[in-house]
């Protein structure tokens, strides 16, 4: 559809009732233009851009005749797709504008310094993903009135003594929401004395340098920072040592993330006093010692994520106070005793700490099973407002049977995973018994596990399900028709099962889909042509099993494709040489998201991949993987193909 359509030809219409156009009533002079793309997901930190978007995309040549609407002063671009043009200059001329958002619109190169002119602009949004760069930042300093700036993923360049401390020092101390997510911000040491040219942000409520190469010399100015500040998010750098008192200072937060950085010693127990948190986030950190009791104190805590450091002893009871509205991530720990009964959580990840259990008391019921999936534990409400579970072989008696888990009241799930353990029996009474639990979930994990028969026809009771990972089982026989009912499925993994027949064209449905493994199978017949209908595609892998015929040009639609696995298969004919116009496939371009993040919680995909011969999982980093694989096992076929690759 056309974005513009109620733009008519005639100039001698009222432009002021044209889509997108807002007009002042009194003087009927156009003031705002919104212009963004109307389908968009919904992004945090979680980038993309905008190419291929459904909904109104605009795109082409940005008219200098922009100039004419002397009072313009609201232009949004957002989550278009401009094809890697530049900013236009220009728009720098537009003196009235006050906000001016081109979020993911496709633009690419040298931010225009002529952006400086906008004297009275107070929103300012040019997030990016790896495309647009900045060679610095000192035409801001015109920016007196500015109140919230993104640059997310737009490269600050490496300019001669350069150092995070001189771009902010460049910004105004109106800010209020400062994003500079991956703009490739060095630490570098410099005189103490410096550290007061960084300007008194009194009015910041929003700080976020995710994922920049910052180290401990940041925590020495957040001193400087306002002590209004919400939320301050410091994921993905360099910062070492104990995480610091400083951070007192910020008795307003409400989300800190100091996550995958290399802080030690012990969590404080002042982050105890940070009354109004609902996120702390200190994973993938070296902290050790135990969990601090003062946590107990945050009230309006919801996400406490502490997995992946080095913490010892237990869980401590105090927590019980606030557990029935937390989801708690205390995974790859050295935490050990019971999980008493008392504890009523609504998430629960635990995977990879060395003595961990539950301790059921008698008025609990549960149940264990010889040879069944787990369908049920339920105690007064135990899994209640339960939206994850994490089991872990050192679970008493599950290595030697089953337990049976059955969510009777499972009110607010949204993910469950059982993957990774050694849980073995049938899958299809799990699957088909009519319950609740499948009529909310969005995730169901149980990959990784000893699972067998075949699946039931029944996922018409699974609609909510957006990623499905059944892989690493010992499942069989042909996929049901009725997996096609699953239209918000966005990754389904069906790898390393012993599935038969061909893939089911139902799942041409599933029109959201951005990941399908379903390799090393027995899949036979030739590659369905719609496949290559699914244009969100992002990952194909059909690695090892027993497809025939040629590849059809059609694949090059798939302008989203950043993986491609057909290794192993009996595929024969010629490689498409349109493979070389796939968009995602050239460095720099990167699609939208595979996992999602929404009600906090989040859930990343992850994916095994044979380069070279070697395995390799991908996880956080699998955006970032091109691969177009297409090798066979026979050593002379396999040389022919790569040559005809090179070749495209």
């Amino acid at each position: 559809m056309n974005g513009l359509s109620s733009w008519p030809a005639s100039n001698q219409q009222d432009c002021c009732k044209w889509k997108g156009v807002h007009c002042n009533n009194h003087t009927g002079r156009v003031t705002q233009l919104f212009l963004g793309n109307t389908y968009h997901p919904q992004l945090d930190d979680c980038s993309f851009e905008g190419q291929g978007y459904p909904g109104h995309t605009l795109g082409g040549e940005i008219s200098s005749s922009l100039l004419e609407l002397e009072f313009l002063t609201y232009l949004n671009l957002s989550f278009n797709d401009f094809n890697g043009t530049q900013i236009p200059s220009f728009l720098g001329s537009i003196k009235s504008l006050t906000h001016l958002d081109l979020n993911h619109a496709g633009f690419s190169g040298l931010i225009p310094h002529q952006l400086g002119n906008l004297s009275n602009l107070h929103f300012l949004n040019l997030r990016s993903r790896y495309s647009l760069q900045a060679d610095n930042l000192y035409w801001m300093s015109n920016l007196l009135p500015l109140k919230y700036l993104d640059l997310t993923y737009v490269y600050v360049r490496r300019y001669e003594h350069s150092s995070w401390l001189q771009v902010l020092s460049v910004l105004p101390s109106t800010i209020t929401e400062l994003h500079l997510r991956g703009c490739r911000l060095l630490s570098i040491m410099v005189p103490y004395h410096m550290y007061a040219t960084v300007a008194n942000f009194t009015s910041l409520r929003v700080l976020n340098l995710y994922s920049n190469q910052l180290n401990d010399e940041l925590m020495r100015v957040l001193s400087n920072i306002s002590t209004r500040l919400e939320l301050l998010k410091l994921s993905s750098n360099f910062l070492q040592g104990e995480i610091p008192n400083a951070i007192l200072n910020f008795q307003n937060l409400k989300e800190l993330k100091l996550d995958d950085n290399e802080f030690i010693g012990q969590i404080p127990e002042f982050l105890g006093t940070l009354k109004n948190l609902e996120y702390l986030d200190l994973g993938y950190n070296s902290l050790t010692g135990p969990i601090p009791t003062s946590l107990a104190n945050l009230s309006s805590l919801r996400v406490l994520d502490l997995g992946a450091n080095k913490l010892n002893g237990t869980i401590p009871k105090s927590l019980r106070l606030i557990t029935e509205s937390v989801a708690i991530s205390v995974w790859e720990n050295s935490l050990e005793g019971p999980i008493e009964e008392s504890f009523f959580f609504q998430a629960l990840k635990i995977r990879g700490n060395f003595n961990v259990f539950y301790k059921f008391l008698p008025q609990c019921e549960s149940k264990y099973l010889g040879s069944s999936i787990p369908t049920y534990i339920y105690c007064h409400g135990f899994l209640q407002n339960g939206s994850e579970i994490s089991f872990m072989a050192s679970i008493p008696k599950v290595s030697a049977g089953v337990m049976d888990i059955k969510f009777r009241n499972f009110r607010h799930g949204s993910k469950l995973s059982i993957a990774n353990n050694s849980i073995s029996g049938s899958i299809s009474h799990f699957q088909c018994e009519r319950m609740s639990i499948g009529l909310k979930l969005k995730v169901l994990d149980v990959s990784n596990n000893f699972l067998s028969g075949e699946l039931g026809n029944c996922w018409t009771q699974w609609k909510s399900l957006s990623h499905l990972n059944l892989g690493r089982n010992n499942l069989f026989g042909e996929i049901p028709d009725s997996i096609g009912y699953l239209y918000k499925l966005e990754s389904l993994h069906l790898n390393l099962n012993r599935f038969s027949g061909h893939i089911p064209s139902s799942l041409r449905n599933c029109s959201q889909l951005k990941l399908l493994d379903v390799g090393e199978n027995k899949f036979s017949g030739t590659v369905p042509l719609w496949i290559w209908e699914m244009r969100r595609l992002q990952i194909l892998r059909l690695r090892s099993n027993e497809f025939k015929g040629s590849l059809h040009q059609n694949i090059c639609q798939l302008s989203h494709l950043i993986v491609l696995d057909l290794a192993n298969n009996s595929l024969a004919g010629t490689i498409p040489k349109c493979l070389n116009k796939i968009k995602a496939m050239a460095i720099g371009d990167s699609p939208d998201d595979l996992g999602y993040d929404f009600d906090s919680e989040s859930y990343e995909e992850n994916l095994k991949l044979v380069p070279k011969g070697d395995e390799l999982e991908y996880q956080k980093n699998l955006g970032l993987v091109r691969i177009i694989d297409l090798s066979v096992t026979d050593c002379v076929e396999q040389f022919l193909l790569r040559l005809q690759v090179l070749s495209v």
